[in-house]
């Protein structure tokens, strides 16, 4: 699947409507700079970021170090050296999903990975 940017910007407002009718803290996905060229590119993530309305509380962990930090890094809630740096499709196939429990700090946080 290789959404526009904008049924991404669409995707990540539904996750961030659900986060907050459902209590949880941030939003997190697996996208990688790089991986889909017409939405996952370092120019568009923040656009998504911010039309979507999920501002900082989206997390990208797989190239979270490739990008602004989010507040979920600012706070601590998440330890940002756990985050990866991948930057293409390529290495993106080398690795799997992390464990998000591998990157929170704080049990009682709850994210919501939405794709």
């Amino acid at each position: 699947m290789n959404p526009c940017l904008d049924c991404k910007i669409f995707m990540v407002n539904k996750a961030k409507q659900w986060i907050v009718e459902n209590d949880f803290d941030f939003i997190i996905t697996g996208e990688v700079i790089g991986q889909r060229p017409m939405s996952q590119r370092k120019a568009t993530m923040p656009i998504i970021s911010k039309e979507s309305g999920a501002d900082d509380l989206l997390l990208r962990p797989l190239c979270a170090k490739n990008l602004p930090a989010t507040l979920p890094e600012r706070e601590g809630w998440v330890d940002r050296e756990n985050c990866m740096i991948l930057a293409d499709a390529r290495a993106s196939r080398r690795w799997r999903w992390p464990r998000v429990s591998a990157l929170m700090n704080m049990p009682s946080l709850r994210a919501a990975a939405v794709f």
